[in-house]
C-alpha cells in the first residue's frame, strides 16, 4: 500500500456466517445456479449434473440447521489514506 501512495494502514479481521439457503434443497440450488459450480455445469448432462447435485447436497449436510445453510466466512477489512 505504501509504495502506491497510500499511508496510515490498519486492517481487521471479519468472521460471519454466509447463509446459503434456509434449507439444505434452497442451498443447493443456489449451489449450483451461481458462481463456480453453474459455470462448470453449463454444457452437463443431466447424469453429471445429478451427480454433482447429490454431491453438493451431502457436503452442505453438515452445515444445515434451523436457521438455515450456513458457512462461516472470513475477510480482511484493510482501511488506509492517501
Amino acid at each position: 500500500m505504501g509504495s502506491a501512495g497510500f499511508g496510515d494502514t490498519n486492517d481487521e479481521p471479519a468472521h460471519h456466517d454466509l447463509v446459503l439457503g434456509e434449507d439444505l434443497e434452497s442451498a443447493t440450488d443456489f449451489s449450483l445456479e451461481a458462481g463456480p459450480v453453474a459455470r462448470l455445469l453449463l454444457n452437463a448432462d443431466d447424469e453429471v449434473r445429478a451427480d454433482v447435485r447429490a454431491a453438493v447436497m451431502k457436503a452442505l449436510a453438515p452445515y444445515a440447521g434451523p436457521h438455515g445453510v450456513r458457512l462461516r466466512a472470513a475477510t480482511w477489512i484493510v482501511r488506509s489514506r492517501r
